[in-house]
């Protein structure tokens, strides 16, 4: 089965269902949902590696192992994030042509050298600090860490690229293949490795099967142009600015979740972030879809320019229907979703889980915020936006976790979020008052 095929089955052509002829939106629509069913079936088999992991280990290895995956996870997306936005705002204009190769492959090795610098130096501080004593004394754990971060940017820029030629069907087959990996090799890897070094080497090896797939198998399935000028690619100043724009928005909109662990493991302990991981880990599943329409908003809007307004009312009903349901049903089976990772989880999560169910509403509404001002080049103003969430929450959560245990965390999110939809709401109406956006530059 080829993975067209398996997206169209997974993904029908929605564009007819809302009643529409554009193609544009059919393109959005169908392009929103295959990010979205990409997180779905991923995070389902997410969900069962990790009921594997709750089974096979205590929670307090449980909490120490999530939190070197969320540190390796925070230097990767703090080195790559601002080249997924700008290649999908500035690839289309050099579709067919021998720079679009040039062009990824230039991100793929700027990307992944930095995250192997940071992730070394990193990675030292943390050892020098006492960090994560149980992984990092040890020179595998330490070097899983590493690679395993350099890996999961590679694999993410390449992505990137996927969602660019409208082709994210690509991407669920690529994660597809990171995610039954990881189920394959986790119990032999639990019995036959002691402690958390057994999930980091299951989370690494498995990013490295998904990249080889990605690379190897997927993206000649893009069309473009593969063997010629790989190094001709030249950034221009415009696109450098741009991309810094990019990139702190992606930091401030997509750090603060893997940052709360590691602070989580800090300020409260090893255990406590064991019951903290899972819980938000389950409750995240409502923050994909809104992050995933408004990338799909991104590269519909590179590409022609079209009703922003419609686009806009498009993308916010698709996500109310893939986070309204769901959110009610998280809600009021809190319990009973967590009783499946082992019996002491209901009674210390629920609480949270319920409060991650209420933020998902205000943090759909930031999501769309951020993907209208990328069409409108508003790049400064998106990174206003998140670093200001991000901070906040952080703060936040600092402050109120020792005296609220893991619920205040959750708290922290959700003011965060629900200040910066408030707080950026006219702005939101300000962008789609004035029609149409600029169009998208050259990448080079």
């Amino acid at each position: 089965m080829t993975s067209r095929t398996l997206a169209t089955r997974l993904v029908p052509r929605v564009g007819a269902s809302v009643g529409s002829r554009d193609p544009g939106t059919r393109s959005l629509v169908r392009n929103s949902l295959s990010l979205v069913v990409t997180t779905l079936v991923t995070s389902g088999l997410g969900y069962a590696s990790w009921i594997l992991v709750a089974r096979f280990l205590d929670p307090a290895t449980v909490g120490l192992a999530s939190a070197v995956i969320s540190f390796s996870t925070v230097v990767s997306l703090a080195t790559h994030l601002g080249v997924g936005p700008l290649l999908i705002r500035r690839l289309p204009a050099v579709e067919g042509r021998p720079e679009w190769l040039a062009s990824l492959v230039s991100a793929l090795l700027v990307s992944s050298g930095l995250t192997g610098l940071a992730g070394l130096g990193l990675g030292i501080l943390a050892v020098r600090c006492g960090w994560f004593a149980g992984v990092f004394e040890h020179t595998l754990g330490f070097t899983l860490s590493v690679v395993g971060a350099v890996v999961w940017t590679a694999l993410n820029v390449v992505q990137y690229a996927f969602t660019a030629v409208r082709r994210s069907e690509l991407t669920l087959v690529a994660n597809l293949a990171v995610s039954g990996s990881k189920c394959l090799l986790l119990v032999p890897l639990l019995l036959v490795v002691e402690g958390p070094v057994s999930v980091l080497l299951a989370w690494t090896l498995s990013a490295t099967v998904g990249l080889v797939v990605a690379l190897v198998r997927l993206l000649p399935r893009t069309g473009m142009p593969l063997r010629r000028d790989l190094l001709r690619f030249r950034c221009s100043v415009g696109a450098l600015r741009e991309g810094t724009g990019h990139h702190l928005t992606s930091l401030g909109g997509s750090l603060v979740p893997w940052l709360l662990p590691p602070l989580v493991a800090v300020r409260l302990g090893a255990e406590a972030n064991g019951f903290f991981y899972l819980t938000w880990m389950v409750g995240s599943i409502l923050f994909a879809a809104a992050p995933a329409v408004s990338s799909a908003l991104l590269a519909e809007g590179a590409r022609e320019g079209s009703d922003l307004h419609g686009k806009l009312r498009t993308s916010g009903a698709l996500v109310a229907i893939l986070i309204v349901p769901p959110g009610v049903l998280l809600f009021v089976g809190s319990e009973w979703v967590l009783r499946l990772f082992g019996p002491e989880y209901p009674g210390v999560g629920s609480t949270l889980l319920r409060i991650l169910a209420v933020a998902a509403i205000p943090d759909a509404v930031t999501s769309l915020i951020v993907g209208v001002f990328r069409v409108k080049g508003w790049v400064w103003r998106s990174t206003v936006l998140n670093v200001g969430m991000a901070v906040t929450a952080v703060g936040l959560a600092w402050t109120l976790g020792p005296r609220h245990g893991i619920e205040g965390v959750g708290l922290a999110w959700l003011v965060a979020q629900t200040l910066g939809a408030v707080l950026f709401m006219p702005s939101l109406v300000k962008a789609v008052s004035r029609g149409l956006h600029h169009p998208a530059h050259r990448l080079c």
